[in-house]
């Protein structure tokens, strides 16, 4: 089945994407694109105090990655409670 997105209104896309929002796949992709953003964010932080010169030795740098990465993992974890469950 071809869909001409040209000729739908506004709405239609709009029921058109809802419907698809119960399928496990765009949900998988949406859990994908969350994660990425929890990494990336919480990864920004940590270039932020390598900017100003704080955690360039080896045990800091370590430790801020453990603990950015534990950080946008408890994120996604809360995030996906929230967004899968309300």
């Amino acid at each position: 089945m071809v869909i001409d997105f040209f000729t739908l209104d506004v709405w239609s896309v709009v029921g058109l994407l809802d419907s698809w929002i119960g399928v496990l796949l765009v949900k998988v992709v949406i859990g994908g694109c969350v994660a990425a953003l929890c990494y990336h964010y919480y990864n920004g932080i940590r270039h932020l105090f390598w900017d100003c010169g704080i955690g360039f030795s080896k045990s800091e740098a370590t430790f801020s990655g453990w603990l950015m990465l534990g950080l946008a993992v408890t994120s996604l974890i809360g995030l996906g409670f929230i967004g899968f469950f309300s």
